[in-house]
């Protein structure tokens, strides 16, 4: 993505604020399992809270809570098709240290609790693109 100049806006936001936005994404995706409230994220990047939240939802398209329980579910869906790795151990992969939460937000999200989902993708009866 071509950022802006810093005088220049994309549309509402400044170079700098997406370049914050991007940073925040960029630390968030690399360890799913680590958890950053909105309000630790806009300390860390010298901003408001209300603030952080506007730039996020602006730039990246949806609130900060559903943007990232969004990508977790994506990451613990890749790893239920490509691992043999214990719910448990996909749920602390993406965050989450009570799998009966995990599961709930996985059925949410794909229609399916985890365990559903592993068997479905294994039978082909479930397609899953990455």
């Amino acid at each position: 993505m071509d950022l802006p100049a810093e005088s220049e806006s994309d549309g509402f936001f400044t170079r700098s604020q997406i370049t914050i936005v991007k940073e925040a994404e960029s630390m968030i995706m690399s360890d799913l399992s680590k958890r950053f409230t909105a309000k630790e994220m806009a300390y860390r990047f010298g901003i408001s809270e209300s603030s952080f939240k506007l730039h996020v939802k602006g730039i990246l398209g949806e609130s900060y809570l559903t943007y990232f329980r969004k990508k977790r579910m994506e990451k613990a869906a890749e790893l239920l098709t490509t691992t043999h790795l214990k719910i448990i151990e996909v749920a602390n992969a993406v965050g989450y240290e009570n799998q009966g939460k995990f599961a709930n937000v996985f059925a949410k999200e794909y229609g399916n609790t985890p365990l559903e989902f592993r068997r479905l993708s294994e039978s082909g009866q479930c397609e899953f693109f990455l």
